[in-house]
């Protein structure tokens, strides 16, 4: 009986998902390096070079970036007008308005 319970439970849980976000986007999943076909591809789904794209360095492990990672400085050379890389350790900076207004406008977040 008690496996029959959490079946239940986890069907009704699974039926009650909540998504956040648009349903629609790509996942372009990168081990290795970034090639510039890679880049140009992440470029495309992305919408475009017009499109503004966040690079977050974080996973690095370093205190502080610039603006100017290998990642960043690849899609600039690639021809993309809008780059900004958004780094921050700080829990309170991470979750303030101003921090994030770049990931609300972009169109295509790089994790490096």
């Amino acid at each position: 009986m008690n496996g029959l319970t959490l079946l239940v439970c986890c069907l009704m849980a699974y039926q009650q998902a909540i998504q956040v976000g648009p349903a629609n986007g790509s996942l372009l999943l990168v081990g290795g390096g970034v090639t510039p076909n890679m880049g140009q591809q992440f470029i495309a789904l992305a919408g475009g070079v017009e499109s503004p794209i966040v690079v977050i360095p974080t996973a690095g492990g370093a205190t502080e970036y610039g603006q100017h990672t290998p990642i960043a400085q690849l899609l600039r050379q690639l021809g993309v007008v809008k780059v900004e890389v958004l780094h921050t350790i700080n829990p309170e900076v991470a979750d303030s308005q101003d921090f994030i207004q770049p990931l609300v406008k972009a169109k295509g977040v790089f994790f490096e």
